[in-house]
């Protein structure tokens, strides 16, 4: 799965976080959606330690606003 971009909703929390590093141990980069920023930095860490990349896009998922901006940045990060 290298070379491929996984967007994880709800990446913050522990099945979120649990499915991003499992993406990021295959070689997948990840962005994690959520809105708990200090939870964030430690999944990044673990996609790190797994080998790939990873951001973190604070999102709402109630708000549509903040949904369009959460799938702006990652085309604007990834480009895909």
């Amino acid at each position: 799965m290298e070379n491929k971009v996984a967007l994880i909703v709800g990446g913050t929390g522990s099945i979120g976080a649990a499915t991003a590093v499992a993406f990021a141990r295959l070689g997948t980069k990840v962005i994690i959606a959520g809105r708990n920023n200090s939870a964030a930095e430690s999944v990044l860490e673990r996609i790190a330690e797994a080998g790939s990349e990873g951001r973190f896009i604070q999102t709402d998922l109630t708000d549509p606003a903040s949904v369009d901006k959460l799938a702006n940045k990652a085309v604007n990060t990834y480009g895909t």
